[in-house]
Formats: C-alpha cells, structure tokens, sequence
C-alpha cells in the first residue's frame, strides 16, 4: 500500500532547506522514493500511517510563518506510473507500489 505526497514551500535557499527538511523527518521512518524535487512515492502499512503523516504535515505548514502547500493523495495497491525519469529511479518505484 502506497500513496503520494507533494509540497510547495514558498522560500529559497537557506529557509527552504529547513522547512523541507521538518517535512521529510514525517516520512523518513518509511520506505519512500523521490523521482521529483518535492514529490513522494512512501510505502506504508495502513491508514493509520497516512493519517500520522498527514496530521504531521498539517502541523508544520499551520505552525510556519512560511506559506507550505501540500497535497496527500488517497492509499492505493498497486496502480502503475508512467513518465520521463531517469531508468534508475523506475526500479525504486516499483519497490514501493509493489503489493
């Protein structure tokens, strides 16, 4: 079971750097590839794990002066993605919507 995660931070440099990386500490303890500057692809268990993760993320982006935008997308099995990537990334791709 997998599901998407993108944001949007409005900053440069320095500050992006830190605000993505409070984001990314939500998802590290998964299996997650990253075929995009700020797009997931993260394996998890159940809902129980994307409910944790989104109610993360909705604490950072409420909590930063910043302006963060995400988007969470729903649980899937399987599914198939298409697209121009690098051909050592599809590999890792694979691995995390594998069912």
């Amino acid at each position: 079971m997998h599901f998407i995660l993108s944001w949007d931070i409005n900053a440069e440099g320095t500050e992006w750097d830190e605000i993505n990386s409070l984001l990314k500490d939500h998802i590290e303890e998964y299996s997650w590839v990253r075929p995009l500057r700020s797009f997931y692809i993260i394996r998890v268990s159940g809902p129980q794990d994307w409910h944790k993760i989104r109610d993360a993320l909705i604490e950072v982006a409420k909590s930063s002066e910043i302006r963060i935008h995400f988007l969470i997308g729903p649980l899937m099995y399987g599914g198939d993605y298409d697209g121009w990537l690098p051909e050592d990334i599809w590999p890792a791709i694979e691995e995390r919507i594998a069912e």
